[in-house]
């Protein structure tokens, strides 16, 4: 099983599909991913709109951003300092 990360037009795409009216079942076939996919992406990435009466929605810039931030983690070497790998050799 091969496993791909949504893009931004992928995210563009659910928008569109989740404005005109579309399910999550519908959004994941109509963009050939697991309709888990699409449920986890709603579910981090939901953002808070604030008016005066406030509502939650879906921003595939903001997705996309949270993605990359996500992305974006740095692993820490015994002496705590930042390092860029993962592993890390003891000779």
């Amino acid at each position: 099983m091969t496993y791909k990360h949504l893009n931004y037009l992928k995210r563009c795409q659910i928008l569109a599909l989740w404005k005109a009216g579309f399910n999550q079942t519908q959004i994941a076939n109509e963009i050939k991913v697991h309709k888990s996919t699409i449920s986890r992406e709603f579910k981090r990435n939901l953002t808070f709109v604030r008016t005066k009466l406030g509502y939650w929605c879906y921003k595939p810039d903001y997705a996309q951003s949270y993605a990359n931030d996500r992305g974006l983690v740095t692993y820490r070497d015994e002496m705590g300092r930042s390092s860029p790998n993962f592993f890390h050799l003891q000779c």
